[in-house]
């Protein structure tokens, strides 16, 4: 079969090449869930149980997670004046998230939702850039500080909190039908939603997978993309450039820093990222583009099993591109 295009996080591309099975053939699963594409592929194994129907995990994270269903718990949470009682999912995704802020000291962080209205990454656009008193305003609605789980509820300590999961939600559903596969017995798969990969195995050629990665326009002149063979886990990249709105003859990037409720200014313009779980490297790629290059590295250094690659531009707009330690050595096609 040709390259199979895979988009990922919905900004770079990713491409795997499936080729001939190499014993029980493999099946492939596609469609559509949570405003994006999917695509499913593993190898069945004798006796193994079957895999569960996939539409019901993607049902349970919309009713979860799912800003645009009126009827989610995070909408609820979102109209609450101090909190509900939370699913599973929802509770899960929190106390990541938490953990995640904590360690980034803020730098990523699931209350940012009225900021990304603001500045038109919302469900409604915006035909002004906020003003000054009206970030100084929203930044006092924003900060993970605000939210604390106790039991099975979900809480915040003012009304004007809202929050966003969408940074680590698809990494999060990537992984739990990952857990299905492997509860099926199933040890050969790649599971894709939005760009977001968790891989265990081999592919249908009895090889690594190997994903390739778009380069960010004007990386290099001799290729425009790497290639990679991460071993059993997952990766997930983001590029600034690919989600940009165009507001008062301004350019917004679609990733914001929640400390300050402006878009991040750290001059990385893309990140890919390796960790043991699909929800992880979703929030790892994210954080790194509000801390920057030399924090990013610093970061991740003390996280088991997690590497990333950095494009960003050097002190004279120049793109380079760096690498934290265990990053699996990548090449030009």
């Amino acid at each position: 079969m040709p390259s199979l295009p895979i988009s990922i996080s919905s900004f770079l591309l990713l491409s795997l090449s499936f080729g001939q099975a190499f014993a029980q053939p493999y099946q492939h699963l596609r469609g559509q869930a949570q405003g994006t594409t999917y695509q499913i592929s593993y190898q069945p194994r004798p006796r193994a149980l079957p895999p569960p129907a996939f539409d019901s995990i993607f049902q349970a994270i919309d009713l979860s997670l799912s800003l645009y269903n009126p009827a989610s718990l995070i909408s609820a949470f979102n109209r609450s004046r101090l909190g509900i009682h939370a699913d599973t999912h929802l509770l899960h995704i929190a106390q990541a998230a938490l953990h995640f802020s904590e360690s980034s000291q803020g730098a990523f962080d699931i209350t940012i939702l009225p900021a990304m209205d603001a500045w038109g990454f919302g469900q409604t656009p915006v035909q002004r850039l906020p003003t000054a008193k009206a970030l100084q305003i929203l930044s006092s609605h924003i900060g993970y500080k605000h939210l604390t789980i106790r039991n099975d509820s979900l809480l915040k300590d003012i009304p004007q909190v809202q929050i966003d999961c969408n940074g680590i939600a698809q990494g999060y559903t990537v992984d739990l039908i990952a857990q299905r596969l492997e509860q099926a017995g199933i040890t050969d798969y790649l599971v894709e939603l939005g760009g977001e990969i968790r891989l265990k195995g081999k592919n249908p050629q009895g090889k690594p997978w190997n994903i390739g990665i778009e380069a960010p326009p004007g990386i290099a002149s001799k290729a425009h993309s790497w290639t990679v063979a991460p071993s059993n886990g997952a990766i997930t990249s983001s590029g600034i450039y690919r989600n940009i709105r165009r507001i008062q003859g301004r350019e917004i990037g679609h990733i914001l820093d929640p400390r300050s409720a402006q878009p991040a200014n750290s001059q990385v313009v893309s990140v890919t990222a390796i960790a043991p779980t699909a929800m992880t490297a979703d929030a790892i790629d994210h954080t790194c583009h509000v801390l920057g290059v030399e924090a990013s590295l610093q970061w991740v250094s003390h996280m088991k099993g997690v590497a990333i690659m950095l494009v960003y531009r050097d002190g004279q707009g120049k793109l380079r591109d760096t690498a934290s330690l265990g990053f699996p050595a990548w090449k030009y096609p």
